[in-house]
């Protein structure tokens, strides 16, 4: 029998509609950025899975970007500023998805899911004071939104502390974009699913 990881990503991240500035600059303001390091560019391609809405209805997010599955289960805050495990173990993906559905298959079958978004991304990012991600998407439909992201690791047994975490990096995230509030937008942000399902809906009319 597989097991599962002992180990979990936790990510959390708050979205901002647009950059001030583009693009960022160590000194694009002040007070400056104490480091920046520019990522670059990248594409990617996403495709959505659920089962009747079970997953998103429980807070989970199951996608295939450029092939590879990832799986997000949400542990706290909102759409706008999420807290989230993340999972790319297909053992664990197939497991979390029999307990919310009680469908029992594998990658190859899709895990008995069907697909309801499709969409590419073009990303612009960069890593400031040497751990927040900033990251800027634009989608093949036209859509802008922006993240700032934090990652780490925590051992999967203990749950409690997971979420203590998480509270600890919204907290830090919550300062960061208060401190460099020169380079975000304060447009309420509309995140890439949302303007999907809006920008499909007006295709329609």
């Amino acid at each position: 029998m597989r097991r599962t990881p002992s180990i979990v990503l936790l990510e959390v991240e708050r979205k901002f509609a647009s950059l001030k500035c583009y693009p960022l600059r160590v000194d694009s303001g002040f007070p400056p950025f104490s480091s920046l390091t520019d990522l670059g560019h990248r594409h990617f391609h996403d495709t959505y899975y659920d089962y009747n809405g079970q997953l998103w209805k429980k807070g989970t997010w199951l996608r295939r970007r450029d092939g590879e599955w990832q799986m997000k289960i949400r542990g706290g805050g909102d759409y706008i500023n999420s807290r989230s495990e993340e999972v790319s173990d297909l053992a664990t993906i197939s497991t979390h998805i029999k307990s919310l559905t009680g469908l029992d298959y594998d990658a190859k079958r899709l895990f008995g899911l069907s697909h309801f978004a499709s969409f590419s991304t073009r990303r612009r990012a960069w890593i400031a004071d040497s751990e927040f991600k900033i990251v800027l998407d634009r989608t093949d439909f036209g859509h802008t939104v922006g993240e700032v992201e934090l990652e780490t690791s925590v051992n999967a047994r203990d749950g409690g502390a997971a979420q203590s975490v998480m509270r600890s990096m919204d907290e830090r995230i919550v300062a960061f974009v208060r401190h460099y509030a020169w380079a975000f937008s304060s447009e309420t942000p509309v995140g890439k699913l949302s303007a999907y399902f809006a920008w499909q809906s007006s295709e329609k009319t």
